[in-house]
């Protein structure tokens, strides 16, 4: 359980507005389950940005049920209800936040009541194509899921929370509740942490039928497009010029000149395209690496003299690094070639 602190916001109340004081022992997702709303709709409706900023006496706005429980979005525009967020119309849409944010030319997430959206068309895919299973909270919350792949586990559901543990794949993880794009779950040991709900979809994306598109793509244009990116700045999660990790810096790149390409973990990237040694490596080519988590947790794009771009956590940007740095040369896992050389 999260407990309550003493540092908070309150609300401005109004006298045809439902409110609710914040009792000891409390927190956000008790009071959310109580009035039947979203912890997300209750956060914004109070102006809090973390579910922990809460204050025993604190008076909290209690929003009306928003449209979250509505049906899919198939119009090619949407008018934004009472209770909408941009990632539950993404969600609903079956786009993504940063689509939508392109296409309505939105520098924030932060949307209005009658403000009108457009809404992308999904790109067309392969039969079986995409990034994974999406997962519908109603569906999973109370239910045990294997982690599809090593996962980080964070204290909170935010990207700048400490993280609470480093899970292998297929490690049991019960679901808890759901937060703007993050599944509370319970590992093994009792303890309770957060992950990103596209972390624990499942890849459904038959590996077999990316390289066959890739090769038409060379070596030396993947150099070039990495290169744009260089000192970019380190989201875990990220997949934007705005912040990248290692894999979604590998998506960026290469999607560039293939708008089809779905986005990946390293892991699933190491399943690809032609293994090779190192003495064979030419630029454009992925090498991994074994941090983090044991596997290919790990991956940059080889730019030639014995030198590889990656998205450096430690760094908090992409960098530029020697092969024969000692921590990656130690932890060099393999390459493989997706383009030509």
């Amino acid at each position: 359980m999260i407990a309550v602190l003493t540092a908070g916001l309150a609300a401005p109340v109004g006298a045809q507005t439902r409110t609710h004081v914040v009792q000891a022992g409390e927190n956000l997702y008790r009071i959310a389950l109580k009035y039947g709303v979203g912890v997300d709709e209750l956060m914004r409706a109070n102006g809090l940005v973390d579910p922990r900023q809460l204050r025993v006496g604190q008076v909290l706005v209690i929003p009306d049920p928003g449209p979250q429980d509505a049906g899919l979005i198939t119009a090619a525009t949407y008018v934004v209800q009472r209770g909408d967020t941009l990632y539950g119309i993404a969600r609903r849409s079956g786009t993504t936040v940063r689509a939508l944010m392109d296409a309505n030319q939105l520098a924030t997430e932060a949307i209005y009541v009658g403000q009108r959206l457009v809404i992308p068309a999904r790109p067309p895919q392969a039969p079986g194509a995409g990034l994974g299973v999406a997962l519908n909270p109603r569906h999973v919350i109370g239910t045990t899921l294997p982690a599809p792949r090593p996962l980080r586990v964070r204290r909170g559901p935010r990207m700048y929370e400490t993280i609470l543990a480093l899970v292998a794949a297929e490690t049991p993880l019960r679901i808890v509740s759901h937060l703007m794009g993050w599944f509370s779950v319970t590992l093994p040991s009792g303890e309770t942490g957060w992950v990103r709900e596209v972390d624990l979809a499942a890849p459904n994306r038959p590996a077999a039928q990316l390289p066959q598109v890739i090769r038409s793509v060379e070596g030396r244009q993947i150099v070039a497009e990495a290169m744009r990116y260089l000192g970019a700045r380190y989201v875990w999660g990220g997949e934007s010029a705005r912040g990248v990790d290692c894999s979604g810096f590998v998506y960026v790149v290469f999607s560039a000149y293939l708008p089809g390409l779905p986005r990946m973990s390293s892991f699933d990237y190491f399943k690809l395209g032609v293994p090779l040694q190192r003495a064979n490596l030419e630029p454009g080519d992925l090498v991994f690496f074994t941090t983090y988590a044991p596997g290919p947790s790990h991956v940059g794009i080889y730019l030639g003299d014995g030198k590889f771009i990656h998205a450096s956590s430690s760094q908090a940007r992409v960098i530029v690094t020697p092969l024969d740095d000692p921590y990656y040369a130690a932890r060099f896992l393999g390459a493989r070639r997706l383009t030509k050389p």
